[in-house]
């Protein structure tokens, strides 16, 4: 029995050290990857937000220019069916066609397109950029420039 627990104990004294040889390990790592990741300039950082959010704002433009003339037509729809009102019927299918015609005018769907590509292309560089020490801003600067390319053919 006392064997045993003697076992027990140089087990959990193995175990002990094996764990803070690991801690150690993780701990250096840690300390060796927040010294190689280099801080990306700000204007650099404010034009992938700014293409992201021109993104979210086109996409949101397309879905619910999308959907509510469908819920406007379901509405006027409906409507002919229960409700005597020409007045409500005229502003929904005035609701209706205008989404329709504002979907179809601004395209939001292909401006969404063209900032995710911008912005994917950059938000990629920049991620390279402050990995790897050996990148060079100019690769920022270069992938704005696409993003921008890729932005004026788009829209």
């Amino acid at each position: 029995m006392k064997s045993e627990i003697i076992k027990c104990k140089n087990l959990l004294v193995d175990a002990e050290k094996i764990l803070d040889e690991v801690l150690d390990q993780e701990s250096q790592a840690g300390l060796v990857a927040q010294q190689t990741c280099r801080e990306t300039p700000k204007v650099v950082k404010s034009r992938c937000f700014a293409w992201r959010f021109f993104m979210a704002t086109w996409y949101g433009a397309y879905y619910i220019l999308g959907i509510l003339p469908i819920a406007c037509s379901l509405g006027v729809a409906y409507l002919a069916l229960y409700v005597n009102s020409a007045m409500l019927m005229a502003g929904l299918s005035f609701v209706s066609a205008t989404c329709v015609s504002l979907n179809y005018f601004l395209l939001p769907y292909k401006n969404a397109r063209g900032y995710v590509q911008a912005w994917r292309l950059l938000s990629s560089a920049i991620i390279k950029f402050e990995i790897d020490e050996t990148i060079p801003v100019s690769t920022l600067i270069e992938a704005i420039d696409k993003g921008e390319e890729l932005l004026s053919r788009r829209i």
